[in-house]
């Protein structure tokens, strides 16, 4: 019963943390691709916007996918002033 505890514990800091990157990005008008709590493979997928909100099998992170957080990632040309490398610093 106690890793069950330690595991929920664990996937509530989890949530939080990326919930802090995601309402920071948004709060600036950055584009997020996705949020994702728990490494893939996913075993639960929802778009909602132009988010996909997903569940992964490994309890181990979780992440926030931002548009641009690769400087070659290539970018439709509406999406290009979202991205995080076209934000101020």
């Amino acid at each position: 019963m106690s890793w069950v505890l330690a595991l929920a514990g664990f996937s509530a800091l989890i949530l939080l943390h990326e919930f802090g990157h995601f309402a920071a990005a948004k709060a600036v008008g950055m584009r997020v691709e996705r949020f994702s709590l728990f490494f893939p493979p996913h075993i639960l997928k929802r778009k909602s916007g132009e988010t996909e909100y997903a569940l992964g099998t490994i309890p181990i992170g979780g992440y926030v996918k931002i548009s641009g957080m690769s400087p070659a990632e290539n970018l439709p040309d509406d999406v290009r002033d979202r991205a995080y490398h076209a934000q101020p610093v």
